[in-house]
């Protein structure tokens, strides 16, 4: 039965340049990044919102596993339960096995990030309000015993070399 992994981070963080490293470096793999598939009109309220996009989620993934993948990646925020469990549970009948593995960074270096991404018009939002909120998301992520790589000091390239071993070791576990 195929693997799932759950890749999580605040925003800013490096998971999306992640991703598209690692589907250069991955065959066979369904990998998704969720930002992909939550957004919708702005007349939807946020409960609905959430809903949708963890519908969307195990939507995807479930048709990548049908497909015949044997590892599914999917890259959220994933800093509460209330966001994975959900795409856990919804997808227990088609994986053998769902890890954990975050990214994080110092709250300077990510604040940093941030900045630059914010002066290449990649967010709308207000820059502090997007600081503001992943700091919080760093901090939940902080508490959660799960894997976790430190991108601070990292390239793209070594985030995504290290996550490729994180992978397999837990490919090789079983």
């Amino acid at each position: 039965m195929p693997k799932l992994i759950l890749l999580g981070g605040p925003p800013g963080v490096g998971k999306s340049t992640v991703l598209r490293l690692m589907k250069e470096r991955l065959d066979g793999v369904g990998i998704l990044d969720a930002d992909d598939v939550w957004r919708v009109s702005r007349n939807v309220a946020a409960e609905e919102n959430g809903v949708i996009a963890i519908n969307n989620v195990i939507g995807v993934m479930r048709g990548y596993f049908e497909a015949g993948c044997e590892l599914g990646i999917v890259s959220w925020v994933f800093a509460r339960s209330a966001l994975y469990d959900p795409v856990k549970s919804g997808l227990c009948d088609v994986v053998e096995r769902v890890d954990h593995i975050y990214l994080t960074a110092s709250k300077k270096k990510l604040e940093q990030r941030l900045k630059e991404r914010n002066r290449l018009g990649v967010e709308n939002d207000p820059i502090k309000d997007v600081i503001s909120y992943s700091i919080s998301r760093l901090e939940l992520i902080d508490s959660l015993p799960y894997a976790k790589i430190d991108t601070s000091g990292m390239s793209p390239e070594k985030v995504a070399a290290e996550l490729l071993v994180q992978i397999k070791r837990m490919r090789s576990a079983d």
